[in-house]
């Protein structure tokens, strides 16, 4: 489709029309947003509830998005670290030792940092570390196929 056919299907629709079109868009937006956080928040709710850490609810909430902010940008590091590290390897270590490291240490920051910005959430060190493990496990389990078949290569 060219633009122009897409500009004219946007003027063509009535008022009421351009607003469920918006209003859609802005509920998928804010879906994708939320669902990401939702999951952080309930999966960080039982762990610290399975570990006997004290929480309210307000105090989690802002310990996941303060961890998922922050997350999004050491993320982007540690991907960069990892690729840097994982070519200039010379087979000294494996490669998923390597990124298992270095994920679960930038990893580990998040929560460390949210952790010390949260007054309300005392949360241990061993914790902060088995979580921050526990992450890594899952986004290695979850990684796509292709990857995975790179990985066993290297």
């Amino acid at each position: 489709m060219n633009k122009n056919k897409v500009n004219n299907l946007l003027k063509d629709l009535s008022l009421a029309g351009k607003i469920v079109a918006i209003s859609s868009i802005t509920l998928l937006i804010i879906f994708a947003i939320s669902f990401p956080i939702g999951i952080y928040y309930f999966g960080f709710a039982g762990l610290l509830s399975l570990l006997d850490v004290p929480y309210t609810r307000i105090s989690l909430l802002w310990f996941v998005l303060i961890f998922s902010f922050l997350s999004i940008f050491l993320d982007l590091v540690a991907n960069a670290l990892i690729s840097v590290c994982t070519q200039n390897n010379l087979k000294k270590f494996p490669s998923w030792l390597v990124r298992m490291v270095i994920y679960s240490t930038f990893t580990w920051l998040s929560i460390n940092a949210a952790d010390n910005l949260i007054k309300s959430i005392m949360i241990p060190l061993k914790i902060e570390l088995v979580a921050a493990f526990f992450d890594f496990i899952l986004e290695d389990v979850t990684k796509d196929k292709k990857s995975k078949v790179k990985r066993l290569i290297d």
